[in-house]
């Protein structure tokens, strides 16, 4: 039975890789520059919509990500 503290460190240490895999941080400039003239409303649809795209990306990839692997190999 695992205890409820492993799995905190490990939702937590998972959390931390995919933070460094998509870099937030450096993708804001270009989506600032993007939607930088729209209205407030449409600055939060459009931030509703890519964080949707994000999601539903990364589900697909963890989902099907070995069987792509597998299959390029």
């Amino acid at each position: 039975m695992t205890s409820p503290y492993t799995l905190l460190v490990d939702s937590l240490l998972m959390a931390f890789q995919l933070y460094a895999v998509l870099n937030p941080v450096s993708v804001i400039p270009t989506f600032m520059s993007l939607i930088g003239d729209r209205s407030r409303a449409e600055k939060a649809v459009a931030v509703r919509r890519a964080s949707l795209y994000v999601v539903v990306l990364m589900a697909i990839f963890s989902i099907l990500g070995g069987t792509m692997l597998k299959f390029l190999t």
